[in-house]
């Protein structure tokens, strides 16, 4: 699978959850520039996916990893109170699950599941990530997405 077909993948899967409607945003720390103006709150944002890694298996078949952070973010305010906080985070988690379901489930057009594998590497909660002029409370993943390859490599 190909790293665009990968991001594509995602922000439908975002764009299908059953919880918030989230905006999605991808890049290089693509959080850091959101302002109120345009941004859309919830949000989902990947960070752009710098390495690929390959795995060779019985039969001759190369599996391929990314690995993918993923941040669910609430706006939030500097002099919010703990509880605040928590409750934007409640609600990110809660985004981040669904998220991690749809993942597992998703199939393309012909039906076939994109997801060999999905590693959780780390979950953080995050209080107050900073950006351009908003600040953001939520849950911060960072996974390794094994794509499901059907296509055979000749040698």
């Amino acid at each position: 699978m190909a790293t665009l077909n990968l991001i594509s993948s995602l922000s439908t899967i975002v764009s299908r959850m059953n919880t918030d409607a989230f905006g999605f945003y991808y890049g290089e720390l693509g959080w850091q520039n959101l302002t109120n103006e345009d941004t859309t709150f919830p949000l989902v944002s990947v960070d752009f996916i710098r390495k690929v890694t390959f795995d060779l298996v019985a039969g001759g078949r190369i599996k391929e990893g990314y690995p993918v952070t993923v941040y669910f973010g609430y706006k939030s305010e500097l002099d919010w109170t703990t509880l605040e906080h928590e409750a934007v985070i409640e609600s990110a988690r809660l985004g981040a699950r669904n998220f991690l379901s749809n993942l597992q489930n998703y199939k393309d057009a012909d039906g076939n599941k994109i997801v060999d594998e999905i590693k959780i590497i780390n979950a953080d909660r995050v209080i107050l990530r900073p950006s351009d002029d908003v600040g953001t409370s939520g849950i911060l993943l960072q996974l390794n997405i094994v794509p499901n390859v059907t296509a055979g490599v000749c040698i």
